[in-house]
Parts: structure tokens; C-alpha cells; sequence
């Protein structure tokens, strides 16, 4: 249905296309159910391009949405090279288009993490090549509206939050 619209949006007719409630339910649905199947992230990726590619474009909360389906299928440890590159493409993505927010960050700095795979220390690894340290540039959270939406260099740091001991 998704397709269809789209399709017609891309016809001229823009009162029949998508909605951006359309886009966000998908990606909330996905990131939100308890499947973590290689089509959910196929499902996931290609509705996160086809908003990017739409009239209405992304928001943080896509970001946060994709993140999330992302971290969940891409869990074990035979995924950890595409899990590191599907990580550090999506944060640069995030960061032009200024939107990493609080809530981003979070779910990777101190989301769920596993025995095997998206470890504790893989997750600290991949944050601290993917952000390094303090101060982290304003224009990667500019396009985010609130004072409480744009991440602060204590949201960045997983080890000062407690989910991590000195290695």
C-alpha cells in the first residue's frame, strides 16, 4: 500500500499519497515488535528511505526508530561487521542532517545489550570510534527542537552512567 502511494505521489497526485503517520507507524511497529528477522530490517531500511526520499523527510524519531530495528537484528555475533557499519553510517547520516537526539544516543550508548555479539564492551568500542570525546559539535543535534532533545557530552559517555566497569 506504502508503494502505491508513493507511486502516486510521485504521479503529481499528492492528495492520494502517503501521510507521514504512514511512515512513522512502520518504523515504530518495527523497531517495537519482538521479531528480530533480516526482513524486518529490510522492511525498516527501505521505509526510513522512502520518508528520506519523500516530500515529508525524516525526523529524530526515524533515526531513533531505525536504531533501534537496527541494533535488534543486527544482535548476534556473526553480524558484528555489519552491525558496525550500518552504526556508523546511520550516526553520520543523523549527525548532517542535525538530528541526534537524546533519545539516539541513549539507545546506543546504554541500550540492551547481550552476551555475545552487541556486547557491553562492543557497544562502549563502537560509541567511543563513533563519537569520541567531548565537545561534540552543536550542528549534529541543529535541527531538533527543545533544550531536552539535544544530547549532552554526559549522554555520550556509557562508562560515567554506570552500565560499564574499567576494563
Amino acid at each position: 500500500w506504502l508503494e502505491e502511494l508513493l507511486q502516486r505521489e510521485s504521479q503529481g497526485q499528492s492528495e492520494l499519497g502517503p501521510a507521514p503517520e504512514l511512515f512513522s507507524s512502520i518504523l515504530k511497529s518495527a523497531a517495537t515488535c519482538h521479531d528480530d528477522s533480516e526482513s524486518l530490517l529490510s522492511v525498516g531500511q527501505w521505509t526510513f528511505w522512502a520518508m528520506r526520499d519523500s516530500r515529508f523527510g525524516v525526523n529524530s524519531l526515524a533515526y531513533e526508530w531505525l536504531l533501534d530495528i537496527g541494533l535488534k537484528v543486527l544482535a548476534s555475533q556473526k553480524d558484528n561487521k555489519r552491525r558496525e557499519d550500518f552504526l556508523i553510517s546511520l550516526v553520520e547520516q543523523c549527525c548532517r542532517d542535525g538530528l541526534l537526539s537524546v533519545r539516539f544516543v541513549k539507545s546506543l550508548s546504554s541500550g540492551r545489550v547481550f552476551d555475545e555479539g552487541w556486547t557491553a564492551g562492543e557497544r562502549e568500542r563502537i560509541c567511543r570510534q563513533i563519537f569520541g570525546d567531548a565537545p561534540f559539535p552543536m550542528h549534529w543535534s541543529r535541527n531538533l527542537c527543545g533544550r531536552y532533545s539535544t544530547p549532552t557530552p554526559e549522554d555520550f559517555c556509557v562508562a560515567k552512567q554506570g552500565y560499564l566497569s574499567e576494563e
